[in-house]
């Protein structure tokens, strides 16, 4: 079933499931890469960088002046842990079909969230030249 829902502070729609033999646990559209993601249930061991904690909880901050390449300053380690099966989909007329040959409620608007939102630009600030 498609309902409506945010990412981050977006609106968007989600796909949920409505019976037990549903093969995805969720779906969710992302509107800003326009991607739609589908969680299977098919739960699969997979490797992940995960925060360093200590023994309160927070994260433990690395050696002052270093970073990772995405920018983070804690320590994170390399842990095999268990995840659920995602599948992407990228192109406008593969999300269309898969929405019409999985969701019921047909006549829910996803493509509003699909369409780009214009872009609006902020106005340059002027100089003064005079004083």
């Amino acid at each position: 079933m498609a309902v409506h829902g945010t990412w981050g502070q977006k609106p968007t729609f989600r796909l949920i499931p409505v019976t037990n033999d549903a093969v995805y646990s969720e779906g969710i559209y992302d509107p800003d890469s326009k991607v739609l993601i589908l969680m299977t249930r098919e739960i699969k061991q997979q490797f992940h960088m995960i925060q360093k904690l200590d023994e309160n909880g927070f994260p433990i901050p690395m050696k002052i002046g270093k970073a990772h390449p995405d920018g983070s300053t804690n320590k994170k380690e390399r842990k095999q842990i268990e995840t659920y099966n995602e599948h992407y989909l990228v192109n406008v007329e593969d999300i269309d079909l898969f929405i019409n040959s999985f969701v019921f409620n047909k006549e829910f608007d996803y493509k509003k969230f699909m369409e780009s939102s214009p872009i609006i630009q902020a106005p340059k600030p002027e100089l003064i030249t005079q004083l």
